[in-house]
């Protein structure tokens, strides 16, 4: 029996085991636990924002240090949370949290289970893989194989992708692949993130462009890339106002066209600068 298969019964016996229902403040920490193992997209779509868990965590650091006997159970449901919901959903809750003047050892202590989310996204799925084999917690191993599984057939697909663009030429080799890259970096794909700050260059695949350079190396920096002096060093090409505009399109899950339309008609079908609206967000 593969291990995916194995950890997936293991997923639903956690999940539909009779859990006992909530006996004080501290089980509104379960709600991180992913309803469904097929998509990290799906629960999107009945969320607010920001989620209900990290907004009830939130509250039970004001006027007090955090209960050091919830600690475990605070970093099982935030390691489940990042592991559920897309980029955009957790930067997006996170945002407004800050918005809200919330605590910063909480927000400290939300960072730092991002940065062991990004640093095992970061990895091969076989890496991956290995990590879920190693973890202890069922239900986190279960969801840390289900994405590694995930990332394999991203990787394949977008493998597939490049390698039929390549087989265009002229305007519309250039639309394919920045159609390609705009659509996995949305989603978070590092690969394509790292591409999308390489396409914008002087010898990149699309006209150079510092704004747009700028606001990818901002995604790069969320998923864990080493760009802080990259992004400084973009933004001394940049005025203020173009600074600010890109952060805002940032911190609002919104994009910056892949390309700017060419004379004439597009030569891929739809053109390059699709958008994928988060599930939350509903139509622009």
């Amino acid at each position: 029996m593969k291990l995916t298969t194995f950890l997936f019964l293991l997923m639903v016996q956690v999940i539909f085991s009779g859990n006992s229902l909530a006996e004080d403040k501290y089980d509104l920490l379960r709600k991180g636990e992913a309803p469904n193992v097929d998509s990290v997209l799906v629960p999107e779509y009945a969320e607010k924002v920001p989620h209900g868990g990290l907004e009830a965590i939130s509250k039970l650091y004001e006027g007090s240090d955090f209960p050091a006997g919830k600690v475990e159970e605070r970093t099982r449901f935030l390691k489940a949370f990042f592991l559920t919901y897309s980029n955009q959903y957790a930067r997006a809750s996170i945002n407004t949290l800050k918005a809200q003047n919330v605590s910063s050892t909480f927000l400290a202590d939300i960072d730092d289970v991002r940065k062991w989310y990004v640093d095992l996204m970061g990895q091969s799925p076989e890496k991956i893989e290995e990590k879920a084999e190693a973890e202890t917690d069922r239900l986190l191993s279960v969801m840390m194989a289900k994405k590694g599984e995930r990332k394999e057939q991203c990787l394949a697909e977008m493998e597939e992708r490049y390698f039929n663009a390549e087989q265009a030429s002229g305007q519309a080799k250039i639309e394919l692949f920045a159609k390609i890259m705009f659509h996995y970096a949305q989603r978070g794909e590092h690969a394509a993130i790292q591409e999308m700050v390489r396409a914008y260059t002087s010898n990149g695949i699309l006209p150079a462009n510092p704004a747009k350079r700028y606001f990818w190396l901002k995604h790069a920096e969320w998923i864990g890339a080493d760009v802080k002096a990259a992004i400084e060093q973009a933004m001394l090409d940049l005025d203020q106002a173009t600074i600010t505009k890109m952060d805002l399109l940032f911190s609002a899950n919104k994009y910056p066209d892949a390309m700017e339309k060419p004379e004439g008609r597009w030569q891929v079908i739809g053109g390059p600068n699709r958008r994928w609206v988060p599930p939350y967000l509903g139509k622009e």
